[in-house]
């Protein structure tokens, strides 16, 4: 490993026998395109995240678990845009080593894994809940049992992350998970790897095929459960089988990248500038990519699946889109009443015309 200098707060230079895991002239480079990114996920799940503590119609058990990804969400992003922002600083002016260790143990590395890893948790908890609730719907989760599923989550996640917050270093301005690409690192990079994707990849696929398994049988016999509540589970499912499907996608360039630190024993960075293995580089620089990614497809899928999110979104479109209705209806509840008038008006003539006729016939024969 090449030796870096970083810069102490007395001015003196300690060495660190490591390579950066963020390398300074791609962050820059790639800098606005992801600040874009993550803009189009704070923004969405912000709005989720305070619509659904709002609304008393958005307090359910699932609107519990969405909204706790959308906070995972929001935390990774934060991390994100933190990285960003220091990178941005320290290329310019070096910043007193204490304190840029402070802020990549505290501020980027620890928080960047606990949101990312509890997120995964959830949707492990999500695809359990929804494989009860086909399966045992008499037992359902109630939202404090919701609350606390999410809490465990957030503690499992933790106890996983727990190892960066003593890792995470500065290494020449820079953020490193680890000071260098040792034995322990490589453990910890298989510790993320399994319960990160393997894990919860097994339980996500095992149960979305009970559940849709079960599906198709109810479909095709008869039950007392209502075609609208079927539907409706139907529907939930499928919206949250896109999230655990586009999760597993985007998760697999990272799974890929710590897995190819853990057989090579370099750092992703050392692969950036890596021409002669555009393989490896490839993997590197998409697991890097994957992650801001990750904090937006959320949002997207939701407003696909689910009105109510949309209308939490697009709050605007929602009104005037409901006043156009209000207009029509109003203007078609006054061409029907104009109409009923017309034909009132009509009878009204004809019944008088009848009468008239009656009474020239009557008159006629009276007079013979």
């Amino acid at each position: 490993m090449e030796s870096l200098n970083v810069s102490k707060e007395d001015g003196s230079n300690i060495t660190n026998s490591a390579n950066p895991t963020l390398d300074t002239a791609m962050v820059l480079r790639a800098g606005p395109a992801i600040l874009i990114l993550v803009g189009f996920s704070i923004i969405p799940n912000t709005v989720i995240v305070v619509g659904t503590q709002l609304k008393k119609s958005l307090r359910g058990k699932t609107y519990y678990f969405i909204r706790n990804l959308a906070c995972c969400d929001l935390l990774l992003s934060l991390s994100v845009i933190t990285t960003l922002s220091t990178t941005f600083t320290a290329s310019r002016s070096p910043i007193p080593y204490h304190t840029f260790n402070m802020i990549c143990k505290f501020l980027i590395v620890f928080p960047t894994y606990w949101s990312y890893t509890a997120s995964v948790q959830t949707l492990v908890i999500i695809s359990i809940e929804r494989y009860r609730a086909i399966y045992r719907p008499t037992k359902k989760v109630t939202p404090k049992k919701a609350k606390l599923l999410c809490a465990l989550a957030w503690l499992v996640s933790f106890l996983i992350s727990l190892p960066f917050l003593f890792s995470a270093t500065s290494v020449q301005n820079q953020c490193a998970q680890f000071p260098s690409q040792s034995r322990w690192a490589i453990i910890v990079n298989v510790i993320l790897i399994i319960f990160q994707f393997v894990i919860p990849m097994i339980v996500m696929i095992t149960a979305y095929i009970l559940i849709f398994r079960k599906l198709r049988i109810t479909a095709t016999s008869i039950t007392r459960e209502s075609a609208n509540s079927r539907n409706l589970k139907r529907k939930t499912t499928s919206m949250l089988l896109a999230t655990t499907v586009t999760f597993l996608l985007c998760a697999l360039p990272w799974t890929l990248m710590l897995l190819l630190e853990a057989v090579t024993g370099k750092f992703a960075s050392q692969f950036f500038n890596d021409h002669s293995n555009l393989g490896q580089r490839a993997i590197a620089i998409l697991g890097r990519i994957s992650m801001p990614i990750s904090t937006i497809y959320n949002p997207v899928i939701y407003c696909i699946y689910n009105r109510k999110i949309r209308q939490l979104l697009f709050p605007c479109y929602y009104y005037y889109r409901s006043k156009n209705n209000s207009i029509a209806a109003a203007s078609g509840f006054l061409s029907q009443e104009k109409k009923s008038n017309y034909d009132n008006k009509m009878v009204r003539l004809s019944l008088q015309n009848n009468f008239r006729e009656g009474i020239s016939s009557l008159t006629v024969v009276t007079v013979t």
